[in-house]
């Protein structure tokens, strides 16, 4: 029986992700952000206690995915926030850590903005009224 690549792929990111906060990790070649939620900031907190959750939320998520087989969702991801990190959804034993997070008051849920209200591409300036318009 061979093993599935897929499988085989994410068992080897597994071993190599890094949780650098509550919602990003980092494998040897890529940064991810979860999607569906958004954790406690450690490296740009705007207070103690900020730095406290957010420290609380890395080491949850660490126990987390040592808890189980990974994968992604989209697989594979294709889709990059602003910052160049690919979104996913991460789950482990089947579960979409971000849920469990949210759950346990980790984190609270984010949706991010809909593309309909992000800003506009900068487009060219208004042409000047026609003469005689009021």
């Amino acid at each position: 029986m061979r093993a599935d690549p897929v499988a085989t792929t994410l068992a080897a990111i597994a071993v190599s992700l890094t949780v650098i906060d509550g919602d990003t990790v980092h494998s040897e070649r890529e940064r991810y952000r979860l999607l569906g939620i958004d954790a406690a900031e450690i490296h740009r907190a705007q207070c103690d206690a900020e730095r406290r959750l957010g420290e609380l939320t890395k080491h949850r998520l660490e126990a987390l995915l040592r808890s189980g087989p990974l994968a992604f969702s989209p697989d594979p991801p294709t889709e990059r926030d602003k910052y160049g990190r690919l979104l996913v959804h991460l789950l482990v034993n089947g579960e979409d850590v971000g849920c469990v997070l949210i759950r346990e008051g980790y984190a609270r849920h984010w949706r991010g903005r809909p593309p309909a209200q992000r800003a506009p591409a900068p487009s060219a300036p208004p042409a000047p009224p026609s003469p005689g318009a009021r």
